[in-house]
């Protein structure tokens, strides 16, 4: 269900199927899912999406997929951890990149089993503090193996203030570590 201004006209509700949950969004330190419905929708749409259980899933976007013009939201799933430290006025370790998960025969091409990249790194964060750059692989987290965005933010976050953490990391085919302490 559809509340809001889901049509970008007038407060509304309309009533819909969820299609597809695979499309994701990356921003710093975080990527969400797109949820995509079969419910016609607009320029100016806002508003969330309910389950039929009345629990809110998501946000609707304001994007407008030409093809279909369908209402569109990000998943709050992945959203909902973070708006609770936020509510909570809780520090929580930021590292300062959007990352992208790399495909097997990707990692397969440049002979590394596991990692995600780095698109681009936010000025004055910890990952600039660092020096790490776009292009560059995370491969694990504390000698822990990161195969996914969800993962390396879910091992990252878990730190605590003054906790020492460990980047494994592949630059140009070098492989390369930096360490530091966790500070918010």
């Amino acid at each position: 269900i559809a509340i809001g201004f889901p049509n970008g006209r007038g407060k509304s509700v309309d009533m819909g199927i969820l299609t597809s949950r695979s499309e994701k969004v990356y921003i710093t330190d975080l990527s969400l899912e797109i949820m995509e419905t079969n419910m016609l929708g607009g320029r100016g749409e806002s508003g969330i999406l309910v389950n039929a259980k009345g629990e809110m899933v998501g946000f609707i976007s304001n994007r407008f997929h030409e093809q279909c013009g369908c209402i569109e939201a990000l998943s709050i799933d992945k959203l909902s951890p973070l708006l609770q430290l936020m509510a909570n006025d809780t520090a929580y370790p930021r590292f300062g990149a959007v990352f992208a998960d790399i495909s097997e025969e990707a990692l397969s091409q440049i002979s590394i089993q596991n990692g995600i990249i780095i698109e681009s790194v936010k000025e004055e964060s910890v990952a600039a503090e660092h020096q790490f750059r776009k292009g560059d692989i995370l491969t694990k987290l504390d000698g822990v193996p990161v195969t996914s965005v969800e993962e390396f933010f879910l091992l990252y976050t878990n730190h605590a203030q003054g906790d020492e953490i460990e980047v494994q990391y592949y630059r140009n085919g070098k492989e390369m570590k930096k360490s530091w302490k966790i500070s918010y």
